[in-house]
């Protein structure tokens, strides 16, 4: 699914389902310096119930705050969008991220379903996000039941 010609596209689109999945892995193993690296300086990120996020530095100070209640996270992506315009490209992959707490803290996980909307520009250091987006589509709560 993409716009674009021949051995290129399947490079960048590449390219960009690898960005979505080092996205993956900086969050899970807390590797805020990889994750501040995927993002350009000026990005902004958009997630339910929270204000925009603008800005690397304000990007990582959010996700080191929102993903230290939880002792573990495991996010899976899939069924990856790709539409490339030049060096800007929209992305829209599957989510499903879940979120152990610790023990002692009432509940056992908090998971969501959704996807991600990105806006993607092609740097001299490859794909990196200039907007992403989370959009629930249900949660689940171990601490409801």
């Amino acid at each position: 699914m993409s716009g674009g010609d021949g051995s290129q596209s399947l490079v960048d689109e590449s390219a960009i389902r690898d960005l979505a999945v080092r996205y993956c892995t900086a969050v899970d193993r807390h590797d805020w310096d990889l994750l501040a690296k995927l993002f350009l300086p000026d990005a902004t990120v958009a997630v339910p119930g929270a204000d925009r996020m603008r800005g690397a530095g304000e990007i990582m100070a959010r996700y080191r705050r929102g993903l230290s209640k939880y002792s573990s996270t495991h996010h899976l992506v899939t069924n990856h969008e790709i539409t490339l315009d030049g060096d800007s490209a929209r992305h829209r992959c599957l989510v499903r991220a879940h979120h152990a707490r610790p023990d002692d803290s009432g509940g056992t996980a908090f998971t969501i379903g959704g996807h991600y909307e990105d806006q993607l520009v092609r740097t001299p250091q490859g794909w990196k996000f200039k907007h992403r987006e989370l959009v629930t589509a249900w949660t689940e709560d171990g601490a409801a039941s």
